[in-house]
């Protein structure tokens, strides 16, 4: 059996589907269209402001984020990472952080702190 009459074969089966199934069908259609409609006609009744130049906000000093009693958990551990979280520390004057190898584990670690708080 050649490609043309497998293809013909599968399009007739669908065709079949298709007219044994008229409400799936319609919907098929129907949905995407009204749902594009209300996009558009939703971006046409909402107005928007057309910004020209960027938003730039002030600075702020690390230090002012300070939070009394807070751990830090960076992944992965390398002596990169742990050299800037380090530097951070410093500035937060923050509690010891604490590295993890990988995603898994900090997971894990969460999930037994929140168990703790509960």
């Amino acid at each position: 059996m050649g490609f043309g009459s497998q293809l013909g074969l599968l399009l007739w089966k669908n065709w079949i589907l298709q007219k044994r199934r008229v409400c799936v069908s319609i919907f098929e259609v129907a949905l995407p269209v009204f749902f594009a409609a209300l996009v558009l006609l939703l971006r046409l009744v909402i107005s928007t402001n057309y910004i020209s130049s960027p938003t730039i906000y002030d600075r702020e000093q690390v230090s002012s984020f300070y939070l009394p009693n807070a751990s830090i958990g960076f992944v992965p551990e390398t002596s990169e990472t742990r050299m800037v979280m380090q530097l951070l520390l410093e500035k937060l004057n923050g509690e010891p952080e604490y590295g993890f190898n990988n995603l898994v584990v900090v997971v894990v670690v969460l999930v037994v702190i929140v168990v703790m708080v509960v």
